[in-house]
C-alpha cells in the first residue's frame, strides 16, 4: 500500500469513527441513566472536595448505590467536568474519547500481531475500519459504560506486550503490565478475563522469555503488584459477587430441590446425581457461555435496549459470512495467530457466563475486536483467491455497497430512532422532574418509583459537594425518609408530616 493512500485511509477512518462517537454525544441518548448520573456527580465531588458522595477521600471503589463502582471511569470524568461543566457531554466524554482511541490501538495491535506478513498493513487498516463502524463499539462508546475503558486498556496492554516481544525492552513490558492491570479497575469482567489472558500471553512469548527471563520476572511483578489493591479490598468485587448466578440459589435450584426430594423418596440414586446442584451450576454456566455465540443475539436482537439501536443487533448482518470466512482463513494460513485470537474469544464470555442475565453485551464487550479482525481476514482471503482484477473490483464494489447499506441503516436507527423508540429505557423524564422540583417554591416529595431520584437531584442541581458532604452526604440514604434541601426521598409519610 502506497504511503499517501495509507495516510489518507488511516486518518479518514479514525476521524469518521470519532465523529460517530462524538456527534450529538450529550443529546443521543436524550437522557442519562442513574449509573451515568452517579459517576458524574461522584467525579464532581472528587473535583471539588477530593471525596465521594459519602465523604470518603479518593476511594478505590465508589459505594454509590451499594454496588461499589470501579474507580477509573469516575476519575477519568474529573477533567471533562472541569472543562465542560457538570452535564451529559462531560459524563460521556471518557467513553467516547477512549472508544475513539481504541480504533487506533486496534490498528497497532493487528499490525504488530501480523507484522511479519506482507498483508499486515492492509489487514490492520481493514480491522480498524470494521471496528470504527461497529454498532457494538459505537453504542458503548456513546454512553458512560465502564466496559469501553476496560476494552481500551486491554487493547493497549496487549499491543505493548506484543511490541515488547519484538523490541525486548523492559520499559515496554512495564507499561504493558500496568495497562493490563489497570483494566481490572475499570470493569468487573476484566478482573477475570485479564489474568487468564495474561497467562496465555506468557505462553505465547515463551521463546523470548526463555532467552531473557528478566523480562518475564519484571512483567509478572508489576502486573501482580498492581492487581493487589483490588484483591485485598472486598468492596471492589461486591457488585460482581452479587450478580453471580450462584447467589440466586432459591430461584435457580427450586425445581432441582423438588426433584431431589422425589429422588430420595423413590431411592433413585441415578437421578439424584443428575439433579445435584453442582451439575445444575455447570449446566447453567455452559448455557450462559454458549448464549454469547447465539446468532440471533449477535446479529438481530441483542439484549437490553440500552445495549443496541432499535431493531438492530450488535453486529451487522452482512458481517456474518465474512466472520466465518475469516475463521477458515486464519486456521488454514496462520495457525499460531488463530490460536492466539481464538484464546481471546474463548475467554471473553466467561465473566458473563458466571452471572445472571446472560448474554449481556456490556459484560462481553471484550469479545469485540475479534469479530472485526475475522472480517478483515476474510477480505485478505478474497483478494488472494480472486485472481482476475476486474472480477475482484466488481465483487468488492458489491460488498462495499452492501456494507454501506448496513452502516446507513444503523446510523438511521441509532441517531434518528433512539430518542423516540427507546427513551423510556434511558429514564427520560427524571431530569425534567428534578428541574420542575427545583423551580417550584414548595417542598417536593419524590415518589419511590423514581428510583435513585436523589442522585438526579444532586446532579442536575449541581448541589455543592462540600455542603452536601458536610451535612451527612449519602450516608443519609440509610434513613427511610431523607431530604436534600427542599426535596424529600424515600418512604416519606406525607400525612404524618415527614416533610
Amino acid at each position: 500500500m502506497r504511503k499517501i493512500i495509507f495516510i489518507i485511509l488511516f486518518v479518514s477512518i479514525f476521524l469518521f469513527g470519532t465523529f460517530l462517537r462524538f456527534y450529538q454525544l450529550g443529546k443521543i441518548p436524550n437522557s442519562l441513566d442513574w449509573d451515568e448520573v452517579s459517576w458524574g456527580y461522584n467525579a464532581y465531588t472528587i473535583l471539588q472536595t477530593g471525596k465521594d458522595e459519602y465523604g470518603i477521600s479518593y476511594p478505590l471503589s465508589f459505594k454509590a448505590f451499594g454496588d461499589f463502582k470501579q474507580p477509573v471511569y469516575v476519575y477519568s470524568e474529573v477533567l471533562p467536568i472541569k472543562l465542560f461543566g457538570l452535564n451529559a457531554f462531560s459524563v460521556r466524554f471518557p467513553s467516547a474519547f477512549f472508544g475513539s482511541l481504541s480504533i487506533l490501538f486496534v490498528f497497532l495491535l493487528i499490525y504488530e500481531l501480523f507484522q511479519k506478513k506482507k498483508y499486515a498493513i492492509q489487514l490492520a487498516v481493514l480491522s480498524m475500519l470494521f471496528f470504527a463502524i461497529s454498532p457494538w463499539s459505537i453504542q458503548f462508546s456513546r454512553v458512560a459504560f465502564e466496559s469501553t475503558l476496560g476494552l481500551f486498556f486491554v487493547l493497549v496492554g496487549v499491543w505493548l506486550f506484543l511490541l515488547g516481544l519484538r523490541k525486548k525492552k523492559v520499559w515496554i513490558f512495564i507499561l504493558s503490565a500496568a495497562f493490563l492491570a489497570i483494566s481490572a479497575y475499570t470493569y468487573h469482567s476484566e478482573k477475570l478475563f485479564t489474568p487468564l489472558f495474561v497467562a496465555g500471553l506468557l505462553i505465547y512469548g515463551k521463546n523470548v522469555f526463555f532467552k531473557k527471563k528478566s523480562l518475564l520476572i519484571i512483567f509478572s511483578i508489576v502486573f501482580l503488584f498492581l492487581n493487589t489493591f483490588w484483591l485485598i479490598d472486598s468492596r471492589t468485587t461486591a457488585r460482581g459477587k452479587s450478580v453471580l448466578f450462584t447467589s440466586q440459589q432459591t430461584q435457580l435450584l427450586k425445581h432441582s430441590l423438588t426433584e431431589q426430594i422425589q429422588d430420595q423418596q423413590n431411592n433413585d440414586k441415578v437421578f439424584a446425581i443428575a439433579h445435584n446442584r453442582r451439575l445444575i451450576y455447570a449446566n447453567t454456566f455452559i448455557e450462559n457461555y454458549l448464549s454469547h455465540f447465539n446468532l440471533n443475539w449477535l446479529f438481530i436482537q441483542g439484549d437490553l435496549a440500552r445495549h443496541h439501536a432499535p431493531d438492530f443487533g450488535l453486529l451487522y448482518i452482512i458481517s456474518l459470512p465474512f466472520i466465518l470466512m475469516g475463521i477458515y482463513f486464519l486456521f488454514n494460513n496462520e495457525r499460531m495467530i488463530a490460536i492466539f485470537l481464538g484464546y481471546w474469544l474463548f475467554l471473553a464470555p466467561i465473566s458473563g457466563a458466571l452471572v445472571t442475565g446472560a448474554p449481556n453485551a456490556e459484560r462481553a464487550l471484550i469479545m469485540l475486536p475479534i469479530w472485526q479482525i475475522l472480517e478483515a481476514c476474510a477480505f485478505i482471503q478474497l483478494a488472494k483467491i480472486i485472481s482476475k482484477k476486474n472480477v475482484r473490483v466488481v465483487i468488492f464494489l458489491v460488498i462495499g455497497i452492501l456494507y454501506f447499506g448496513n452502516v446507513l441503516l444503523y446510523i438511521d436507527q441509532y441517531f434518528l430512532h433512539t430518542n423516540t423508540d427507546y427513551d423510556r429505557y434511558w429514564q427520560y423524564g427524571y431530569e425534567q422532574a428534578v428541574l420542575y422540583g427545583r423551580d417550584t417554591h414548595k417542598k417536593v416529595v419524590f415518589a419511590n418509583d423514581i428510583e435513585q431520584g436523589y442522585i438526579f437531584y444532586l446532579f442536575y442541581n449541581a448541589i455543592d459537594p462540600m455542603q452536601y458532604i458536610t451535612s451527612g452526604g449519602s450516608n443519609r440514604l440509610s434513613k427511610s425518609c431523607f431530604s436534600i434541601e427542599k426535596a424529600y426521598f424515600g418512604k416519606c409519610n406525607v400525612e404524618k408530616g415527614d416533610y
